[in-house]
């Protein structure tokens, strides 16, 4: 009679104070204790049903699907910060959030996390539904506005793409005024970033936090982040979308990352050229947005060469993108991109990430064939680089 979510909607409620009205409004009066023990009770119920599911297929945790459960979890980063600052709320937040993002394939997490958010919005609005998007028409109107990256995110309607949207824009607000501090806020921003989530979205957390993404990582992370055995490697790959397997070759192989999202995020160097902030990125090197970023323009570098192997030069959006980069950031996604095309025919994201990491490590030496990198200002400069990456993939 509750729903089947219904613990999970315990976690995704409304603190109310004391002192509410008949109307509804809440008043600024503190959350009271209970509110903490309501979560952790909750929470502490929720990991054991998790531990239980570990070794019987069949209980009721496993049947409902890990996407759904992770909205209402990062529900809490909404929550009044007092409530936040409880360390084992945090905790046991982290516990569930590892549990609930290692297991399903790119995109299933992602679909489930959009359609829980819309649910969640028609059912907390007194005066119904969100929006009123009801014709094919309208729907792939805003398909075509919003962009869609995989197939799961195709799947998503306009209902959920608009609750999605609310709903990321929440979070990034919340993170910028207190969320930054707490490492369980900082997982939960960077899941926005997937590639099961459409284009628009992540771009949309991007620019949100453009002055705070320096921060998108753990101290634990950045310690022994060159090892691909350490956390930051295997984070990077899984922010990175599943590769295609078209041919045998490792031509074709290779997965197409949104425009827009390379757009955004080369617009974030280029920003801080501008701002005279870039420094600020010379101390986060081993940072997750910088390797992530290296990784999504080296690779959307790679696969264009590749395309246009029996060409002269690049698309004219691929030169912009790049000729807009600082000189900084282009070596590094040049240098990146040459590691990478080495690894033939097993260009995946393991290979990807492995040569993000070997590129933006200070003890790896600048390859040779990239001694020109001193200047890219335009269109024959950068054609004259695509050609001498093309002569060491010969």
């Amino acid at each position: 009679p509750l729903g089947k979510l219904w613990l999970w909607n315990v976690l995704s409620g409304t603190v109310v104070g004391e002192n509410e009205t008949a109307q509804g409004q809440q008043s600024n009066s503190e959350p009271t204790i209970d509110v903490c023990k309501i979560l952790l009770s909750c929470l502490h119920l929720l990991i054991g049903l998790e531990i239980a599911g570990e070794t019987v297929d069949t209980l009721y945790a496993n049947k409902i699907p890990n996407g759904a459960k992770l909205y209402h979890l990062s529900n809490i980063c909404l929550y009044p910060e007092n409530i936040m600052r409880a360390d084992e709320i945090r905790s046991r937040m982290i516990s569930l959030f590892d549990t609930y993002t290692t297991s399903d394939s790119e995109g299933d997490c992602e679909y489930a996390f959009a359609k829980a958010s819309a649910d969640h919005s028609y059912t907390s609005r007194k005066n119904g539904p969100i929006s009123n998007f009801e014709s094919k028409e309208d729907d792939e109107k805003l398909f075509s506005l919003l962009g869609s990256e995989s197939e799961a995110a195709g799947l998503i309607s306009t209902k959920e793409l608009l609750a999605l949207q609310d709903f990321s824009g929440d979070l990034c607000n919340a993170y910028i005024e207190y969320g930054a501090q707490y490492d369980v806020f900082t997982k939960f921003v960077r899941f926005m970033l997937r590639p099961g989530f459409p284009p628009k979205i992540r771009c949309d957390v991007i620019h949100r936090l453009r002055n705070v993404l320096h921060l998108l990582s753990l101290p634990s992370e950045e310690e022994n982040f060159r090892s691909l055995e350490s956390d930051m490697a295997v984070l990077l790959e899984n922010s990175l979308a599943v590769d295609r397997h078209c041919g045998d070759d490792g031509y074709d192989n290779l997965a197409r990352d949104a425009p827009q999202v390379l757009n955004a995020v080369a617009g974030i160097f280029k920003q801080s050229q501008k701002e005279g902030t870039l420094s600020r990125w010379g101390s986060s090197v081993s940072g997750y947005f910088f390797l992530w970023s290296i990784a999504l323009l080296a690779r959307s570098l790679v696969s264009s060469i590749i395309s246009d192997m029996s060409n002269s030069g690049t698309s004219s959006s691929q030169t912009t993108r790049l000729t807009n980069l600082p000189i900084e950031i282009f070596e590094l996604v040049q240098r990146t991109a040459v590691l990478f095309l080495r690894t033939s025919p097993d260009r995946n994201r393991h290979n990807l990430v492995l040569a993000t990491l070997k590129t933006c490590s200070d003890t790896f030496p600048p390859e040779k064939c990239l001694e020109f990198c001193n200047q890219v200002t335009d269109r024959q400069t950068l054609d004259n680089a695509m050609a001498m990456i093309k002569v060491s993939l010969k």
